[in-house]
């Protein structure tokens, strides 16, 4: 068990035990932690397992350290439980001093190796696709809000192409079943959510500075979108996660015809995730007649999933095939059909007159704005007692 999980869960497991009085002494989180370092160092290579050159390495120099970590508790062993019992007479500080020896002498190490690790793990793990387009969240375009707007609409248009590539995946995925294709798509949704945390934190920084009122509702709208692209990030490893699976189950295959309007159905969600990439470009000025494309693409959609809801309602009536094939369906359907709502919610925002960029202000700074003080919080009596009355419900 302690292979699967990182250090952070086996240590609380741990110091549970030895306040519980289930472990004798410090001695068996020995093995403990030696199996937390071996897990700690796989668990970082699976997330990066089918990722990008840089990710790969990072989670290469991971596991270096980590089965640095292991081998020199092992072998150092006695030494480590000696000086943890001589260091405190409580289980809990012990396993703590036994926990700290076991990574500061490889922490020194690596520190001492990292310019020769790194150019090996250079040589060794070769970028074998195009390197990503880096992130264009830049605190010190704030000063300049323009530029900065410019920047976070940039940043929409990268996450929104992250979205598409796992989507194309995702029709490989549901054809069959492909670990690293799998893998590429559960990194691209942290990649997403990690970027939402911050898109929220530099749109923040840029409402202490003066804008104009366009600026101001803009970034509304461009939070919104973020939202709406982090949502719909989730709907397509939904999509990963059915696929993965119905490929295992024999009762969830369906015949060649009702697939295919599966995958009609799949090509069209895909085709309205394509129309948000080139409506999200910034270099672009059409924002509202891009939207319109997007729920065109959006209305096709809706087309395709009425006629698809009705064909496989209709077959599993019939008895074409099994129940829990149905339930299979209805997920991908809904997920689907979540995922064009959120697109559907880019394009109205997008439609917005305050959606487009001022290009001759690009170089214009902008004072921060003095801090103003709050307006006293309401009086939560006050609403409580709304409630009770039959004219404010």
């Amino acid at each position: 068990a302690w292979l699967v999980s990182g250090t952070g869960p086996v240590l609380a497991l741990c110091y549970g035990f030895l306040g519980a009085g289930l472990f004798p002494g410090v001695q068996p989180v020995l093995p403990a932690v030696v199996g937390a370092h071996f897990g700690a160092a796989l668990r970082g290579w699976r997330i990066a397992y089918g990722a990008h050159a840089g990710a790969r390495r990072a989670a290469a120099a991971h596991l270096i350290f980590y089965a640095i970590a292991a081998g020199w508790t092992l072998a150092a062993a006695r030494i480590l439980l000696e000086t943890s019992l001589h260091a405190s007479a409580d289980p809990l500080r012990q396993a703590a001093v036994l926990y700290a020896l076991s990574l500061i002498p490889p922490a020194l190490i690596c520190i001492l190796l990292a310019p020769a690790c790194s150019r090996m793990l250079t040589r060794l793990l070769w970028p074998k696709e195009k390197t990503p387009e880096e992130s264009h969240l830049d605190e010190s375009l704030v000063a300049y809000p323009e530029k900065a707007i410019y920047a976070a609409l940039r940043e929409l248009h990268r996450i929104a192409g992250i979205c598409a590539q796992s989507m194309r995946l995702n029709g490989d995925v549901i054809l069959e079943h492909d670990a690293l294709k799998i893998a590429r798509i559960h990194l691209n949704e942290l990649i997403v959510d990690e970027v939402k945390r911050a898109m929220r934190d530099f749109l923040a920084l840029l409402t202490h500075r003066r804008l104009s009122r366009r600026q101001a509702v803009l970034i509304q709208h461009i939070d919104r979108c973020m939202v709406d692209l982090e949502r719909m990030g989730d709907h397509i490893t939904a999509v990963c996660d059915i696929s993965a699976k119905r490929l295992h189950i024999p009762a969830a295959i369906v015949d060649e015809k009702t697939f295919e309007t599966l995958y009609r159905l799949y090509l069209a969600a895909r085709r309205v995730i394509e129309e948000v990439v080139i409506s999200l470009d910034p270099n672009q000025s059409e924002f509202q007649q891009m939207a319109r494309k997007i729920l065109e693409a959006r209305d096709n959609y809706m087309q395709a999933s009425i006629a698809a809801k009705s064909e496989f309602t209709e077959k599993i009536a019939r008895r074409q095939f099994p129940p829990l094939a149905g339930i299979y369906l209805n997920e991908y359907v809904s997920s689907f059909d979540r995922l064009v709502k959120h697109a559907k919610s880019i394009a109205l925002a997008e439609q917005q007159p305050q959606f487009w960029i001022k290009r001759r202000k690009l170089g214009k700074p902008a004072a921060e704005t003095a801090p103003e003080a709050p307006p006293p919080r309401v009086d939560p009596h006050d609403f409580l007692d709304r409630l009770q009355t039959e004219d404010y419900l």
